[in-house]
């Protein structure tokens, strides 16, 4: 039994690796192959190499777990003044944001932690500028907001993270800081950086792309991890530092130069790919995690639209209602097909979240309440969730791509927990020529 069981992870693993390399026309805002040109006013891009001016960690979860991370500055010479953004997972409106400044070669480590009310933010790095200051554990915000979304302390143990890189730091090295040498641009007298100096610093050069980051969700009662390193969002901004105009929120789609209609071009997904183990003589467990970072910043009180928005937000009481159409289907080791009628227990089959978990079978490996099932007798094989349902596109400068701007994980567990694993799924991009830009 474990020497089949063994073979089929086996088989498995090559399936993640077979997809992982499949070729597209044209992948978040790089061309490869033959088919329509990059749009000729496209600059972000998602970068394979890790590295951007802006980062994106899809997803966190307090429930039980505790969720290490870390922000890097890459860039020896000159430091990074950036913008954290915490967003729950319901409605993605914040939960907490502040300003980070990395001195040259700077790492920034935090923590997140359930303080028995709400999801907490805890230093670890206390050398690193914040503003404001972190020295301790800090709750996360919760309530009614000014626009009438609520959120609550439990809205809040859940969801994702932005990092918008907002300007350079000339020559800023904070282990010669205190001494008054010129590697302090913050303007002190004294030389010293503080946290006032952070929050007031206002640069004329943009970040490069020198970012960054990784995520790891450690399960506290099983030990089991779940890593995976941040989307990194190459030429979000070039030349001029980001600030948000009044009234914007700070986000890498806010940040970008090419707005909203950009971010979300290059974030379309026509299909999400992953495989799925259920074999019970492993503990087989699989999960996906599907994130919309564009749908409250970019497309909030859409009626209908590009993410199906079925009414404006009225009520105060609750988040915008959306319900995301999807056609999953489900092929096993036997290359039977099995297509997905409806969520269990009998919910519409849609997407009704900014952060929405997709539980395989009778997989169950975060605790969430942004979970819906998938029942399936199939025990091994491979599931392909399509978003190209009528109005998914998105179009930049004449060129559409089918689908929803999104992020994806797959997440396998086996034997409680005891072999884990957190890495993005395997997609594809269907693109065609058309005349306009506008994004439907």
């Amino acid at each position: 039994m474990f020497k089949k069981g063994f073979l089929a992870v086996f088989a498995a693993m090559l399936l993640v690796l077979g997809a992982s390399i499949a070729q597209a026309v044209q992948v978040d805002g790089v061309a490869s192959g033959t088919g329509p040109a990059l749009p000729v006013g496209l600059q972000s891009s998602i970068n394979p190499g890790g590295l951007g001016d802006s980062l994106l960690y899809g997803y966190y979860n307090v429930r039980g777990n505790l969720n290490w991370f870390q922000v890097v500055n890459t860039n020896s010479v000159d430091g990074n003044k950036v913008r954290v953004i915490f967003r729950n997972g319901k409605n993605s409106k914040e939960c907490l944001d502040f300003s980070v400044c990395l001195s040259r070669g700077d790492v920034w480590t935090a923590y997140l932690i359930d303080n028995g009310t709400t999801a907490a933010i805890c230093p670890w790095d206390t050398d690193t500028l914040t503003a404001p200051a972190i020295t301790s554990c800090i709750p996360f915000k919760f309530g009614t907001y000014e626009d009438g979304y609520v959120v609550t302390a439990d809205d809040c143990r859940e969801g994702y993270f932005e990092v918008v890189g907002l300007s350079a730091i000339p020559l800023y090295d904070k282990a010669k800081c205190t001494l008054g040498d010129v590697t302090c641009p913050f303007g002190s007298t004294a030389g010293a950086a503080t946290e006032s100096a952070c929050n007031t610093w206002a640069g004329n050069s943009s970040v490069q792309n020198v970012l960054l980051g990784a995520n790891t969700i450690i399960d506290v009662f099983k030990l089991a991890t779940y890593s995976y390193n941040a989307t990194a969002v190459a030429d979000t901004n070039i030349g001029v530092p980001f600030a948000p105009p009044a009234g914007a929120e700070y986000s890498i789609a806010q940040a970008m130069d090419g707005g909203c209609q950009e971010f979300d071009y290059i974030f379309t997904k026509t299909n999400v790919i992953s495989p799925f183990n259920l074999l019970a003589e492993l503990g087989g467990q699989t999960e996906v995690i599907v994130t919309f970072p564009s749908r409250y910043v970019c497309h909030a009180n859409e009626v209908g639209g590009i993410f199906d928005g079925k009414t404006d937000n009225d009520d105060p009481t609750k988040a915008d209602v959306y319900c995301t159409v999807i056609t999953p289907a489900l092929w096993d080791d036997k290359e039977k097909k099995q297509s997905v009628l409806d969520f269990s227990p009998g919910l519409s089959l849609c997407l009704p979240h900014e952060v929405n978990i997709i539980r395989v079978g009778n997989s169950a490996i975060f605790n969430s309440t942004l979970a819906n099932v998938i029942t399936t007798s199939f025990k091994l094989g491979w599931i392909d969730v399509s978003f190209a349902a009528t109005n998914h596109f998105t179009a930049f400068d004449g060129v559409r791509v089918s689908g929803v701007p999104l992020v994806s994980y797959q997440v396998q567990s086996f034997a409680g927990g005891f072999a884990s694993y957190m890495v993005p799924t395997a997609y594809k991009t269907s693109l065609s020529q058309v005349v306009g830009t506008t994004v439907d």
